[in-house]
């Protein structure tokens, strides 16, 4: 999980079995929602967080309307951050 510290985009790729199982009919996350992932994990890395020092906040919010998946999105940065301090 440690590789996935500034990349929550490839965590939910590993974590989750996209084109698989439940997920057969979806191939991934949506194209808005990866962009958000990449542009995440680019703030994350460029913050340089040590997990002790305390580093600055990242300002991101997402303005849409009903069903696009942002409940979603804040489950896989709820996994992203917790998991690995758990397994």
């Amino acid at each position: 999980m440690a590789r996935f510290y500034a990349d929550p985009l490839g965590f939910e790729r590993y974590v989750f079995p996209w084109g698989r199982d439940l997920l057969a009919h979806h191939p991934g996350p949506d194209t808005w929602q990866e962009a958000f992932l990449t542009g995440l994990g680019a703030e994350v890395a460029a913050r340089n967080f040590d997990g002790h020092t305390p580093v600055a906040p990242i300002p991101m919010t997402r303005a849409s309307g009903h069903g696009i998946g942002k409940s979603t999105m804040s489950a896989w940065l709820a996994l992203w951050i917790i998991l690995p301090l758990i397994i």
